[in-house]
């Protein structure tokens, strides 16, 4: 519809959805949150692959969307929630063991994420990976570096995340434009840090608001 956001190459969204399938390591007993939602259609792509999929996007248009879509699709397992994406999971009730394996993809707008969905992450301790989809690296470094920021309530943790992998996604050749797919997976102690460092990204934020870098042996394509 006219208000909802959809990527203008879907070829290239295509391939966007498989590298996050790829990095999310899903299974079908995993609970999966798909916040900033849009029409759904990671939602609905991810969705034969898991048990359920909890939707959220504060664009009614979009949501509304997203229902035809997944009729359209006969996708019976995912959940469209209206709302703010910080205020519906901050609002989702105490971890349980059911839900003990949370997987979270986050895909906001070029302004990146509400720090309040990131300090709710943070906080929600059954949430063991993020796949964060961005369409500006300036914004992805700022909000990478609150979630991979120490924990207040844990000494033993020196970062809450950490950044395991960064795909670039060539959405638009011959321009300056790239989606960036980035895995995170929580720290439940130091002494599970990975050893094998060499095949893995590092990020490095100098500034919480501006430059970043990285740097890493590999880069996946």
């Amino acid at each position: 519809s006219l208000y909802s956001f959809m990527q203008s190459n879907p070829l290239q969204a295509e391939a966007l959805y498989r590298k996050v399938v790829e990095v999310a390591s899903l299974h079908k007993n995993l609970t999966l949150w798909d916040l900033y939602s849009g029409v759904g259609s990671i939602s609905l792509f991810i969705a034969p692959l898991v048990k359920r999929v909890v939707a959220v996007e504060d664009c009614e248009a979009a949501v509304r969307d997203a229902l035809f879509n997944a009729k359209l699709n006969d996708v019976q397992n995912v959940e469209f929630l209206f709302g703010k994406a910080e205020e519906v999971l901050a609002n989702a009730g105490k971890d349980s063991k059911e839900e003990e394996n949370e997987v979270v993809i986050i895909n906001p707008p070029r302004k990146g994420c509400a720090e309040s969905l990131l300090r709710a992450l943070r906080a929600r301790r059954s949430v063991e990976r993020v796949i964060y989809v961005s369409c500006n690296p300036k914004t992805l470094a700022r909000d990478l570096a609150i979630l991979t920021a120490s924990d207040d309530d844990d000494a033993s943790v020196s970062a809450v995340f950490s950044v395991s992998r960064l795909c670039p996604v060539d959405m638009f050749p011959h321009t300056t434009h790239v989606e960036v797919v980035c895995l995170l997976t929580r720290n439940h102690n130091n002494n599970n840090n990975n050893d094998d460092s060499d095949s893995l990204e590092t990020v490095r934020h100098r500034e919480i608001d501006s430059n970043y870098e990285v740097t890493s042996t590999s880069v996946t394509y």
